[in-house]
């Protein structure tokens, strides 16, 4: 599973999980359930779009609602508050930010 994402030109945040060869792209779900940050989804240019960003991807690469959710705030300090417009992240390089030895 590869996670990735861009602002379009009208300015839309999308997010996606890539599964494979023969996987179609999934729509990244942004996790509302666990956490509601932000109205707008993952809207780049408020924080708490980026903060709800970092709570879907952890919660679909790590599979763990608990874990997800005591892991993200770091996540998005070090890695998401950081991402370019048009960005790629594997479950190896997400897992590393947050165990990693």
């Amino acid at each position: 599973m590869i996670y990735t994402g861009w602002i379009t030109l009208s300015g839309e945040s999308l997010a996606y999980k890539l599964g494979g060869e023969y996987r179609a792209p999934e729509k990244l779900d942004p996790r509302f359930d666990l956490h509601r940050y932000s109205k707008t989804g993952y809207d780049p240019s408020v924080e708490h779009g980026r903060l709800q960003l970092a709570l879907a991807i952890l919660a679909g690469c790590l599979g763990d609602d608990s874990a997800a959710l005591a892991a993200h705030e770091q996540f998005h300090r070090e890695v998401v508050a950081h991402l370019p417009d048009s960005w790629t992240l594997t479950p190896d390089e997400i897992r590393q930010v947050i165990d990693p030895h």
